[in-house]
């Protein structure tokens, strides 16, 4: 049986950088970090960069390898 979906509360700019990972995905390819930042509305690419790897260590994201421009995905 499965078990119940508890809600997660997640931080604004994570639930935001999440929608858009999920939107520009559905163009068929993995988004760049430049893309994701102009999306969410950051400035800085490392800050975008921070984000996602947030993402990643909270289980809901998985990153690219070392040096991909894309590869973003929600997990």
């Amino acid at each position: 049986m499965n078990a119940p979906v508890r809600p997660v509360c997640l931080p604004p700019r994570w639930l935001q950088v999440l929608l858009a990972l999920h939107r520009l995905s559905r163009l068929g390819y993995p988004p760049t970090l430049r893309e994701l930042k102009g999306a969410v509305g950051l400035k800085a690419t490392s800050n975008m960069n921070y984000q996602l790897r947030g993402l990643e260590r909270a289980g809901l994201a998985v990153g690219p390898p070392y040096m991909q421009a894309r590869g973003w995905r929600v997990n």
